[in-house]
């Protein structure tokens, strides 16, 4: 069985002028990055490989990700940044089959529709900053679709684990 991460970027900084794809994140996203990283801590099934959107605030989010799981395999995807969901599947679906566990970063809306997607269901209206849903896939990666993942949890930085 294979397990998927779907992860939202942190909170984002809005206080300088700069373009979409250059914004860091602010003291709370950094501070939720933490957070998710100490949590990721007592989890098994970590991910041995992160696929991210090459945004500054995604590659940023998933840093503290990779504090966690220093052995994984760490790419950016330039098309996860404007994709839709249909976009993350094919992403996914590349994955070669040697990887079990996959963490994939990505921006609203269209992480959102990823996860109530594969779910074939509404798990929730808008994933937050820094919220996480893990998917057990009983498929090889090369044939998930939506609908096809087993929705384990959801969690979020105000809300825990549901």
């Amino acid at each position: 069985m294979n397990r998927l991460w779907v992860l939202r970027h942190a909170k984002s900084d809005w206080s300088r002028a700069l373009p979409d794809f250059d914004r860091d994140l602010n003291e709370r996203g950094l501070r939720n990055a933490r957070a998710l990283s100490d949590w990721l801590r007592g989890q098994d099934d970590l991910p041995q490989r992160i696929v991210t959107s090459s945004a500054v605030r995604a590659a940023r989010t998933t840093e503290a990700a990779r504090t966690v799981c220093p052995n994984a395999q760490y790419v950016t995807d330039v098309r996860i940044y404007h994709g839709d969901a249909e976009t993350m599947l094919r992403v996914v679906r590349e994955v070669e089959e040697s990887i079990q566990s996959l963490l994939i970063a990505g921006h609203n809306p269209s992480i959102t529709h990823f996860v109530n997607a594969l779910a074939d269901r509404a798990v929730i209206d808008v994933l937050p900053t820094c919220g996480l849903a893990r998917f057990s896939v009983n498929c090889p990666w090369r044939e998930l679709d939506f609908g096809a993942a087993q929705f384990d949890l959801l969690r979020t930085p105000k809300g825990g684990v549901q």
